[in-house]
């Protein structure tokens, strides 16, 4: 069985790899869509009580609302490397990708976390759009 949350959260980033307009630092209104997949439990009849989902979501995306994506730093060009210490020297809210800060890899990492938190119990899949017709799903 299936159970699924929907939240959505802002943030911005800069593709420093990328040519073409995402190459400058831009926002988006990310709506992310967390699906775990259990068994239904005899005594409460639920895979997972969407208050705990919820939680879960949460304690992970946090981090990135208001926040600016980074890539790590083996993907960072010298503009991304002057932004993060900007933010550093300002006390800005910032999160550093794994890998790029494309929303692949952004799903990728979020499912990860997620799925650290819940450990075997479920199976954690992500879907993560970046714009109201673009979204990167793991599997």
């Amino acid at each position: 069985m299936k159970v699924t949350r929907e939240m959505t959260f802002d943030s911005a980033h800069m593709l420093s790899n990328y040519v073409g307009r995402c190459h400058n630092l831009h926002g988006h209104t990310y709506k992310l869509q967390v699906t775990l997949e259990g068994e239904v439990e005899d005594e409460t009849g639920m895979v997972v009580d969407f208050q705990t989902l919820d939680q879960y979501i949460r304690s992970v995306i946090d981090s990135y609302d208001h926040a600016i994506i980074f890539s790590s730093e083996k993907y960072r060009k010298e503009p991304e490397n002057e932004l993060l210490h900007w933010a550093e020297e300002f006390d800005m809210d910032y999160i550093i990708c794994r890998s790029k800060c494309t929303a692949e890899n952004i799903a990728s990492d979020i499912c990860y976390d997620i799925q650290h938190l819940v450990g075997e119990l479920y199976k954690v899949t992500c879907k993560l759009w970046e714009t109201p017709n673009s979204f990167a799903e793991t599997v």
